[in-house]
């Protein structure tokens, strides 16, 4: 077993996927056989990439005027989507995980129809679950000698980014 710890990769000037993301969603609602119109959700990122430690800061504006019914809450989710692939074609999935790893609730008020908010979402750096934090599996390894880590007491996933290989991890907010 073995362990690669390396920075972000960035150029020189660090505007390497510095991207800002924007989503335009409409959603439209019906509630047994009648109509109750549409919502519309503006959610935007300052940026495409993230370290561990970092807050992922979001907003987002829900306009419900063409909505006849009540929105009570909305959900900000992270989610760890990891594919384990074909290993002679990747684009072919053989294992599908999805996970929650962190959600942030927003209470809608009462008779407004538009609402704007702006917030973060942080991975969780404790759990049950160790391998839920990178940063934590690395320090374990780190703590203790090659020895101990391939004892079967240690038993760690590693989840870091990537994409179109054999493992791929994808991060997403929903």
């Amino acid at each position: 077993m073995f362990a690669i710890k390396n920075n972000f990769p960035n150029n020189i000037d660090c505007t390497l996927l510095r991207d800002m993301i924007e989503q335009n969603m409409e959603y439209k609602k019906s509630k047994l056989f009648s109509d109750k119109g549409s919502c519309k959700l503006n959610f935007k990122m300052p940026k495409n990439y993230f370290f561990y430690k970092e807050k992922i800061p979001f907003e987002f504006n829900l306009d419900c005027s063409n909505l006849q019914m009540e929105i009570k809450y909305i959900t900000v989710s992270l989610l760890r989507n990891a594919r384990k692939n074909n290993y002679q074609d990747y684009s072919k999935i053989v294992i599908n995980s999805k996970d929650f790893l962190n959600k942030k609730k927003f209470d809608l008020e009462k008779g407004l129809k538009n609402y704007h908010f702006s917030d973060f979402i942080e991975f969780p750096t404790s759990s049950d679950y160790n391998s839920v934090y990178p940063p934590n599996v690395y320090a374990s390894f780190d703590e203790h000698g090659l020895l101990e880590i391939n004892d079967l007491k240690f038993s760690y996933n590693l989840f870091p980014s990537t994409y179109n290989s054999l493992v791929s991890v994808d991060y997403l907010y929903i």
